[in-house]
């Protein structure tokens, strides 16, 4: 990994809560596999171009969806015999990682990709179906169908459906540091209208007719006990219940954000994509289209057509 002593590094540092540990330890094995240099407790380096920024971006996105802190930054060092150290540290952790990247990607190459998508969709909507209370299966469509984070999902309220369950306006995203309950615009900076799959809007529609109050500003999630919003590691507990109910494991809150990415890759192009999850780059924002187009409804469409196939790609849009 080669580099000029002058360039300019990407720092992230990062806080999670201890418990559960199980987003600790997903956080901190895909930032070994980015191959970053780690400078101390809670704060990693990468040499700074456009790719290793939004890669640090979205372990930042995740960091905080699972209620912890990130920061990211821009650095240079000044001492440029401290920066060789750590550049030669960098490159024997990624020749280390490499085997097992290769490893693993040969073993992806031999299984049967329809076959896995198939499995991936069946999970989710197993493990919908299997959770407990029952409220909380539109959580996770939403989560999933949708793409929206924790702390958006979390923040949720009736007036944030649109007339018959077809849209959904992300306004705002929920933060929790120190005992301070913070309700801010979305990590994005913007917010968002999400057309909402077909397939899943019956489930919506239930949810508000059974377990949310006419209320305007009821939250579409309220916290079991005390406290202002649904606790992430309450659900937690609620979802790795449904994961054992369904048979499964190794499946984490995180990853129904990137299933709904993954599927609406399939059938939206790049932009689209960003638009739909919230997701902002450099890049993507110098393309940045409305949320709201008859192109995002085609897209949800697919999605639904996508859901009813069991994984087999949808037609073109």
């Amino acid at each position: 990994m080669g580099m000029s002593q002058a360039e300019d590094w990407v720092l992230l540092a990062y806080r999670l809560p201890r418990l559960p540990s199980t987003p600790r330890s997903a956080v901190w094995r895909k930032l070994k596999r980015l191959g970053v240099a780690q400078l101390g407790d809670g704060l990693v380096a990468l040499p700074a171009d456009p790719r290793t920024r939004e890669q640090l971006e979205w372990v930042a996105e995740e960091v905080t969806d699972h209620g912890g802190e990130a920061t990211l930054w821009l650095g240079r060092p000044l001492d440029t015999n401290a920066a060789s150290v750590v550049v030669s540290r960098m490159t024997a952790a990624v020749a280390a990682e490499y085997q097992a990247v290769a490893a693993e990607a040969a073993a992806m190459r031999t299984a049967d990709a329809v076959a896995q998508r198939r499995a991936v969709l069946k999970t989710h909507t197993a493990l919908a179906d299997a959770i407990e209370p029952a409220r909380l299966k539109t959580l996770i469509l939403l989560a999933a169908w949708c793409g929206v984070r924790w702390g958006e999902v979390s923040e949720l309220r009736r007036k944030d459906i649109g007339p018959g369950c077809e849209t959904l306006t992300v306004a705002r995203g929920v933060t929790h540091r120190d005992g301070e309950c913070i309700i801010a615009t979305p990590k994005s900076g913007k917010g968002r209208v999400v057309v909402v799959p077909p397939h899943i809007r019956e489930d919506i529609k239930h949810h508000l007719d059974t377990a949310v109050p006419e209320d305007q500003e009821t939250l579409l999630f309220w916290p079991a006990q005390r406290g202002c919003h649904i606790h992430h590691g309450v659900f937690h507990g609620h979802f790795q219940a449904a994961l054992r109910k369904i048979g499964r494991s190794g499946v984490r809150v995180h990853d129904l954000r990137h299933f709904s990415g993954t599927q609406t890759a399939r059938v939206g192009n790049l932009v689209e994509t960003m638009d739909r999850l919230g997701h902002s780059t450099v890049r993507a924002s110098l393309l940045y289209q409305q949320a709201v187009s008859g192109r995002d409804a085609q897209i949800a469409e697919a999605l639904s057509e996508l859901a009813a196939n069991g994984g087999k790609p949808a037609p073109s849009v």
